[in-house]
């Protein structure tokens, strides 16, 4: 992803039988943190469009999504907007 200095971002995401986050972190799972969204519990094949922005100090990266939960959660999809 070429990344500006601040990036939007919607996630198609949900909670199967929790809640958790999903981080957007630069170039490894340890990697600088770009942003995060909170997922809450939606139930199964249910999911939500969840609004975030990245910020970071642009150029080229790889971005690597990990996920923070206790129990399932859902991606759906990732959009990178303008």
């Amino acid at each position: 992803l070429n990344l500006p200095a601040s990036q939007k971002v919607l996630i198609r995401a949900g909670g199967i039988d929790g809640t958790g986050t999903f981080e957007l972190r630069a170039g490894n799972a340890r990697g600088p943190l770009l942003g995060s969204v909170a997922v809450k519990h939606t139930g199964d094949d249910e999911f939500v469009e969840i609004p975030t922005t990245l910020k970071g100090n642009g150029g080229l990266l790889d971005i690597c999504i990990v996920a923070r939960t206790s129990g399932v959660l859902g991606l759906n999809w990732i959009e990178f907007q303008k």
